[in-house]
């Protein structure tokens, strides 16, 4: 169980009752006293009245006292007033109400601090003075009367309930064991109990009683096990009569009731059976496929294997591509070319699958792809993807240029109507890789979907025994 920390109100509120006590004015504590001892008060106030007036006069004459021994007496502070007559600077006389407000308030705060003193050693430390100056959590922050869950590894250190992202009932609650994450490994690490099976439709967030003595129990009460056996059989079919599908009945439910002995078992509902295989890359349904599941089989097989060899086909139209690129860079560096941005454009890029792949069956193919480097075209496979000239068209005549230069388009980069050409092949590429791949994950499904409806069939056979096919034609 973790050990948890808390903050209890009891102080605050003594203390500001103390206070509150202490702030009453003299009539107020004489009404709360019911008027006792009325004549003693007047006695003590006059005779208090009379101390004042004498104390008064006293220092009235050691102030005269001073003026006279003293050459430069001391004065107050002179006003000049606006008719040019000089007056003394305004203030509460003596025995005014002013002056008698200015000592209650001096009274009520005399007797704060008093209470406040007594309850410092009455009641202990304050809140902040109960702050131990320490760091705890990861916000290392101090104990600052925020619910706190200690950690149970090595480390021992407290932790914030809110830091940690966890419901303080849940921790009072559900909360087994806490393991904060650098103590956390594969034997210590955080539990939960178990929650109240009821919290399905009733939101309750209470530990279920599961080391209840004898029977262990799956609610935190047994209103909640009515509560939630009522809520399942509310959901059953009322119809008693025998369906295909849909929802049990109360007689089916007690039948199954009464055959499972566990838990597992129940969870075992629903599940498809399986049968026991010896050999796990051969799966049990094969060997009960019928002769059509059998030849579907070895089409979507011969299927796959031609997207594969598409696969790979497009894989090398990627790397022709690279090679293209590398003599753009090579012929950018020929001496004496009017432009050196050049789009490099070649025009083997411009064939389909059954073009490529004809051409790269060639000399010319196999040593560029041995090699790596792309070189001219050849007399071999000049016509393979070359467009066919218009009736009367003037070719231009290759043979002069540099072989570096030759079937590569000159033209400035972006001023070409070749512009993105490396992007826009790449992507399509890129795009066709993705397709063929997601077509064999089709087939692949659809394989495993006949060989998992053979198991199916040959497991669940003997269930429907009792099933006879008439033929009524």
């Amino acid at each position: 169980m973790p050990i948890l920390r808390g903050r209890s109100p009891a102080v605050t509120r003594d203390a500001a009752a103390l206070v509150d006590t202490a702030q009453m004015s003299i009539s107020e504590k004489v009404k709360a006293e019911g008027g006792r001892h009325r004549k003693s008060t007047i006695a003590n106030s006059s005779s208090s009245q009379n101390t004042t007036n004498s104390v008064h006069l006293s220092t009235i004459s050691s102030r005269a006292s001073l003026a006279s021994g003293s050459s430069k007496p001391k004065v107050d502070k002179e006003i000049t007033k606006r008719n040019g007559t000089v007056g003394r600077k305004p203030g509460p006389k003596p025995g005014s109400r002013a002056n008698f407000r200015q000592s209650k308030q001096d009274d009520i705060s005399a007797a704060s601090t008093l209470a406040a003193n007594r309850l410092s050693k009455t009641s202990g430390p304050s809140d902040s003075e109960s702050n131990d100056g320490g760091e705890y959590c990861i916000c290392r922050g101090p104990d600052d009367h925020r619910m706190m869950v200690n950690c149970e590894g090595p480390c021992k250190d407290w932790y914030h309930c809110s830091c940690l992202d966890i419901d303080v009932e849940d921790a009072k609650e559900l909360l087994d064991r806490y393991i904060c994450p650098k103590c956390s490994n594969d034997v210590l690490f955080t539990t939960y109990k178990p929650m109240c099976r009821n919290f399905n439709f009733s939101g309750c967030r209470k530990a279920a009683r599961i080391e209840m003595k004898p029977t262990p129990s799956m609610y935190c009460s047994e209103q909640h096990r009515r509560d939630f056996w009522l809520y399942v059989t509310e959901r059953l079919r009322s119809n008693p009569s025998t369906t295909i599908g849909g929802a049990l009945s109360k007689a089916e439910v007690a039948s199954l009731a009464r055959y499972f002995q566990d838990r597992h078992e129940w969870l075992s509902l629903g599940t498809k059976p399986k049968l026991t295989s010896t050999d796990p890359n051969y799966p049990a349904g094969l060997s009960y496929i019928t002769t059509e599941e059998n030849e579907r089989i070895e089409l979507i097989r011969a299927q796959k294997s031609s997207l594969e060899a598409k696969i790979d086909l497009v894989h090398a139209q990627k790397k022709l591509l690279v090679m293209i690129h590398e003599r753009c860079k090579t012929a950018a560096l020929i001496p004496n070319l009017e432009v050196k941005d050049i789009c490099g454009y070649d025009n083997r890029l411009a064939m389909n699958q059954s073009q490529f792949l004809q051409w790269k069956n060639t000399a010319e193919g196999n040593l560029a792809f041995e090699t790596g480097v792309l070189g001219p075209r050849t007399e071999e496979t000049s016509s393979i993807g070359m467009p066919l000239n218009f009736p009367g068209e003037t070719v231009a005549e290759s043979s002069s240029m540099a072989a570096e230069l030759q079937n590569i388009c000159l033209k400035p980069r972006k001023k070409c109507k070749h512009n993105g050409w490396r992007d826009i092949h790449g992507g399509d590429y890129q795009l066709s890789i993705q397709n063929y791949e997601s077509h064999k994950v089709k087939l692949q499904d659809e394989v495993d979907e006949i060989v998992e409806e053979a198991e199916l069939r040959e497991a669940t056979k003997d269930y429907h025994a009792h099933n006879i096919t008439i033929r009524h034609f």
